[in-house]
């Protein structure tokens, strides 16, 4: 029987001692492999490749983040004696499709055979971030393609972290696609484990290292490490070629939004976040502490991307970058009194609850260009059972707030679907939204994280890649799921979501369909910036960089043409009326999706002008609130 661990990872069961079969792993992996003092840490691809789209690609609009965790992980081993490389093979592999013909593309097989016969190396780690978490039911998932690839070789020690790993660690271990599964925040943790494997002093043990031993799972012991991270990242960017990320993919809208040609970094100020909301999964791999790296530091890290590197815009990774409103003023005084020049945004978002207009001002006046706020939820009971820091009157509060800067873009992020999470809940949210009245909502469908300690997904059927029982986890924006990006593609016809039973619990086909809806109904039909007084180019900025993705999509290049047409620019506009019918022609997905919403009459009669564009949205806001009436 497979050795089960409990909730907190802490108590070993079958009187097995975790520690003392963790030094006798490493004995007998020393025997087997040879040592030298040679490190590669390695960045997987972190797009889903069943739904790879070259065109998307080539438009630079996947996601090209530079290996930050791994630069902290090398950054924490600088007083070792190694040579530690980076390979990320999400930036070559987005570099070889922006500049070659290939066949296929995802068969990593070429570029880690390059790497490899060049390079000789005893350690291999291998990290995947955050992407649809199927390694085993994605073929040829880039995760699982990069440990087959390795440990097939049978030549090295292969180490895996990063959230996947985390949620996958009891099947990648006994399926023995890597020797050791580091848990969470891992820099504490290498320097332990190599600290050991090559004799050095002054590591003390952590717990979360995990590994099989004797066909069990077990993990090391010790008390929780939290690491306060210190070490200077710079010398890091030796082989990061930073200021060409930007020409082979995004880090998000708002990065492309102010321009393709503006070469852009990432920086940290504050590890973890002091909400801990159900849905999250920062607090299970950060821990519960909130740290914040020097500011010293972090403004030096900024200095030397932008005169050394040429960067001129920030995203800050930061999950709560506001925690300290005092250490920020501090920072962001700084960016302004330096003159770096630099924009920023701050993509994964910064808690509502933190906002004062003295600080909003002070946001802006560094170089923001925008940001998202959690939201979550439009329903008091349902931010009470996520435990989000939130009500709907502090979010009203910020709301009105962010009101008096119209020249940021601030999105709004709401989920659906949570747990026993009823439609007129969900409704709630959807109204919320359109209340709000934020540059844009951000709908998300909830994702549910594969438990790590789950024993029986593969005792069916250990050897199967694709078992029956094992557990789907979805993308948490459906549009992302196909190609062709389309939702609940191949049906005859759409029903409309405002015909549900108030108390009915969506199906996930269902809450595919809500998200459709309310996008479209929230950014698009009822979005602020094309309604009279509004910014119709802050729009377009926005929109034109969604279309870069999604770009047979007829929704967004039809409103993109209304929207040229509020701004006065008929050629544009014109461009993207011909698109409109194109994607029509093309598809005929797109041509029930406008029937379904009333869109079809548009495009018997197109508008000609700014005024019969108003005209025109008008009528379907007119028709889209007959639809709402029942809600």
């Amino acid at each position: 029987m497979p050795l089960i661990l409990d909730k907190d990872k802490r108590e070993q069961v079958e009187g097995l001692d975790a520690n003392e079969a963790f030094q006798e792993y490493l004995c007998q992996l020393k025997d087997r492999f040879p040592t030298n003092k040679r490190i590669t840490l390695i960045h997987c691809p972190t797009f889903n490749f069943d739904s790879f789209n070259v065109e998307v690609a080539r438009n630079r609009s996947y996601y090209a983040y530079p290996p930050t965790g791994l630069q902290c992980l090398k950054a924490a081993l600088s007083d070792f004696d190694l040579e530690i490389d980076i390979l990320d093979l999400n930036y070559k592999l987005l570099k070889k499709i922006c500049e070659t013909e290939d066949e296929d593309y995802l068969d990593l097989t070429p570029m880690l055979d390059e790497y490899f016969n060049a390079n000789d190396v005893s350690i291999i780690g291998v990290s995947a971030g955050v992407i649809v978490s199927n390694v085993f039911g994605i073929k040829r998932h880039p995760f699982v393609q990069t440990l087959n690839y390795l440990t097939s070789k049978g030549s090295n020690l292969v180490l895996a972290g990063g959230i996947i790993a985390n949620n996958e660690c009891q099947n990648l271990l006994r399926k023995d696609l890597a020797h050791f599964v580091f848990d969470g925040e891992a820099e504490l943790k290498l320097r332990f484990f190599l600290g050991q494997w090559f004799d050095f002093t002054g590591t003390p043990c952590t717990p979360g290292i995990h590994f099989k031993y004797e066909n069990q799972v077990l993990e090391t012991r010790e008390e929780r490490d939290v690491v306060d991270f210190k070490w200077d990242v710079i010398a890091t960017y030796d082989q990061v070629p930073i200021e060409s990320y930007n020409e082979i993919g995004c880090l998000s809208p708002f990065s492309r939004m102010i321009g393709q040609g503006r070469k852009y970094g990432t920086v940290q100020l504050v590890r973890g976040c002091r909400a801990h909301c159900t849905f999250c999964g920062v607090t299970p791999f950060m821990g519960d502490q909130v740290r914040h790296y020097p500011v010293d530091t972090v403004l030096s890290e900024i200095e030397f991307l932008v005169k050394e590197r040429g960067v001129n815009h920030i995203e800050w990774l930061d999950d709560d970058l506001l925690v300290d409103r005092e250490i920020a003023r501090q920072l962001l005084k700084e960016l302004v009194g330096r003159g770096f020049g630099v924009t920023w945004a701050a993509n994964n978002g910064l808690i509502a609850s933190s906002l004062d207009e003295e600080l909003v001002r002070l946001i802006v006046k560094s170089g923001c260009v925008g940001f998202r706020i959690g939201i979550e939820s439009g329903n008091d009971q349902i931010l009470r059972q996520i435990k989000k820091p939130a009500s709907t009157t502090t979010l009203r509060k910020a709301s009105k707030l962010l009101a008096k800067f119209p020249e940021l873009f601030v999105v709004g992020c709401y989920i659906i679907g949570f747990q026993g999470e009823r439609y007129e809940q969900i409704l709630d949210t959807f109204k919320f939204s359109l209340e709000m009245n934020l540059s844009w909502s951000g709908f998300s469908v909830c994702q549910e994280l594969r438990d790590n300690s789950v024993e029986d997904e593969f005792e069916s059927d250990l050897e199967n890649e694709n078992p029956e029982n094992y557990k789907k986890i979805t993308d948490f924006v459906p549009s992302k799921e196909s190609t062709d990006r389309a939702i609940n593609l191949g049906k005859a016809q759409y029903d409309s979501i405002f015909d549900l039973s108030r108390d009915a619990i969506p199906s996930p086909e269902q809450l595919n369909e809500m998200w459709f809806t309310f996008n479209l109904f929230a950014n698009y039909i009822y979005n602020k910036n094309l309604r009279p007084g509004g910014s119709p180019s802050k729009f377009i900025r926005w929109v034109q960089v969604i279309q870069l993705g999604y770009p047979c999509n007829a929704v967004i290049s039809l409103f993109l043409y209304l929207a040229y047409l509020l701004d006065g620019q008929d050629i544009n506009a014109h461009g993207q009326l011909e698109k409109t019918q194109n994607n029509l022609k093309a598809s005929g997905y797109w041509v029930k999706r406008f029937n379904q919403y009333g869109l079809d009459w548009i495009m018997k009669t197109p508008p000609q002008d700014s005024q019969g564009a108003q005209r025109v949205l008008q009528e379907i806001q007119g028709r889209c609130d007959s639809m709402m009436e029942s809600v």
